[in-house]
């Protein structure tokens, strides 16, 4: 880690005291709450939205002027300045969170309560920031604010939700837990870089090398089905982007919005819940997406408990080219037995050729993904074929970096 992330400094909060002295004395932390209460209710979340940086900070000066003048509390120029940006990074930023992510090496950051702030850079090792929030409720208010730019809330009926956001000019995936399912809110933030991923910047940075380049660029010019593979983290979302432009005529299905796509390219994304509208699941734009008959169906990202969507995208009759995500396990066997019993909750009693014919007909190539070292790289690549001991059932064999890209024959994708 560079000298920069270790020196605690660099991402303090401007020195204001804890306390500030009116007709009486009031705290930092109780002002900041009672302005950011003030300002969001009399506030509509629509004009918020639609307001510049500008427009968001006279309406925050004239909010702090109420409610100074009702409490009868006198701040210096250079307090008063002060109060103004923390609020404005409470209520349109990540409040102290802010400094991290204007470095553009920041990746992660998990939050497990208003005290307990880890931050990663680059694929180093999480680290304790120095940096955290008031107590719970600011917290809470930062957060829902943050929630607020997807147009969705955080609640006791709604306790899990997953959004896109742009987070200081970044694209990122927000996975926010709260009550009752987690006594304590619990967030990842999940960070992209300012610019779209792409096979170069994909090369420079280790994530992949020319030879597994040029393997999938011929697997997916000719047509075959493709799933990348890996844990948390490992860098699958960054190689789909740089996929991307290899593609035409696709429908991208996502859980948040945070690829960059091609100029073009259309995209669907699970809707959270908001007063105005009713959600809509990733599986239910799975099947929109289905509806559409694209020559691609792109998602972003499977999980092996969204079983009738997956198969039934696996065995439409207008067969889709699939490039895929899915997030688990890299080992094959693992990797075949999630597979198998996903299948199998969606089409009990189904027998295992048909999921074998399914995997060997639209998914048959598979890109495996890990950290290791503190660096992301693509471990493998691979494809589905009959387990020689056993034939019945299916095994990963090695491609990469054995087989080379001319070896890969086109496939007639023409709908039966």
């Amino acid at each position: 880690m560079s000298d920069d992330h270790n020196n605690q400094n660099d991402h303090a909060e401007p020195h204001l005291p804890q306390f500030f002295s009116g007709n009486r004395q009031v705290s930092l932390a109780a002002l900041r709450e009672q302005i950011e209460t003030e300002f969001i209710a009399e506030t509509r979340s629509d004009t918020l939205l639609e307001a510049d940086e500008a427009s968001r900070r006279d309406m925050i000066r004239q909010t702090v002027d109420y409610v100074l003048a009702v409490e009868t509390i006198t701040l210096s120029r250079a307090e008063r300045f002060a109060v103004l940006d923390l609020i404005y990074r409470d209520l349109f930023g990540f409040g102290p969170l802010d400094p991290y992510l204007a470095d553009p090496t920041l990746t992660e950051i998990t939050i497990s309560g208003p005290d307990r702030v880890h931050v990663r850079y680059g694929a180093q090792e999480m680290v304790a920031a120095d940096a955290h929030f008031d107590d719970t409720g600011h917290l809470e208010r930062v957060v829902q604010g943050v929630l607020s730019t997807a147009k969705t809330r955080l609640s006791d009926s709604e306790p899990v939700l997953e959004v896109g956001v742009t987070l200081a000019g970044r694209a990122a995936r927000l996975t926010v837990i709260g009550p009752p399912i987690s006594p304590v809110l619990s967030v990842d933030v999940r960070v992209h870089p300012s610019q779209p991923a792409t096979l170069a910047n994909c090369l420079a940075t280790g994530l992949i090398d020319q030879p597994s380049v040029d393997l999938l660029r011929a697997i997916i010019a000719a047509g075959h089905g493709l799933m990348i593979v890996g844990d948390v983290g490992t860098g699958k979302t960054t190689l789909l982007e740089a996929l991307l432009p290899l593609i035409s005529n696709a429908l991208v299905v996502e859980r948040a919005a945070e690829l960059r796509l091609p100029d073009g390219m259309p995209r669907l994304t699970a809707i959270p819940p908001a007063p105005t509208q009713p959600p809509i699941s990733f599986a239910e734009q799975i099947d929109m997406a289905i509806s559409q008959k694209p020559d691609w169906l792109i998602l972003d990202e499977v999980r092996f408990d969204e079983t009738q969507a997956m198969w039934r995208a696996l065995t439409t009759e207008s067969r889709p080219r699939c490039l895929w995500i899915f997030r688990g396990a890299v080992a094959a066997l693992r990797l075949r037995n999630a597979f198998n019993m996903s299948v199998r909750r969606a089409q009990p009693g189904i027998e295992q050729e048909f999921i074998n014919s399914a995997l060997l007909d639209r998914l048959p190539f598979v890109v495996l993904m890990a950290r290791q070292n503190n660096h992301l790289s693509v471990l493998n690549i691979c494809e589905w074929q009959p387990d020689e001991q056993q034939p019945e059932t299916l095994a990963l064999r090695s491609l990469w970096p054995i087989v080379s890209a001319q070896a890969i024959h086109p496939i007639d994708w023409t709908p039966t």
